[in-house]
């Protein structure tokens, strides 16, 4: 299961199970503001879009906590949403920065696999398809490189 599903399903497990939690303690006792939990792990864990999905999911749920809660409309219940708030920012800061690592850790990839260019007894042309095939389509739509007596034109995956 790639990591981005995974932390969006981890993050609405979470947020579910916080609700539920909720919902079963007295009210008196309400957690609302930690329902953003679940976001802040699917952004660590999966990213932006991750956190984004479950940041709505969550701070929708705390907004209508309220009937359960017994609260709706009183400081304290304001004062939980405007926490919950922060955390969806935050979930939504840890993704950005998440996507951001990951992308910078797929740039250094490529830069290590392409140091290890040419491989023993590989032909140039052999070496060229094989520097095409890092950077198409992860990181360009397109690539064409030319040589002093050769020219290779290489599209990208889609044939364009």
């Amino acid at each position: 299961m790639p990591l981005e599903r995974r932390g969006l399903l981890l993050g609405l497990a979470v947020t579910v199970g916080l609700v539920g939690l909720d919902i079963a303690l007295p009210t008196h006792a309400s957690i609302t503001a930690s329902y953003m939990l679940g976001a802040i792990i699917a952004g660590v864990l999966g990213g932006f879009r991750a956190a984004v999905v479950v940041g709505v999911v969550s701070l929708t749920l705390a907004v209508i906590s309220g009937p359960w809660n017994d609260d709706f409309g009183d400081s304290a219940y304001y004062a939980r949403l405007f926490v919950a708030l922060l955390g969806a920012f935050f979930a939504l800061e840890a993704g950005r920065l998440r996507d951001r690592a990951a992308a910078q850790l797929r740039r250094q990839e490529l830069l290590v696999a392409v140091a290890d260019l040419p491989q023993p007894g590989a032909t140039l042309e052999a070496t060229v398809e094989r520097v095409v095939s890092l950077l198409v389509p992860e990181h360009a739509g397109y690539a064409a490189i030319a040589g002093f007596d050769t020219e290779y034109e290489i599209r990208g995956k889609d044939g364009k």
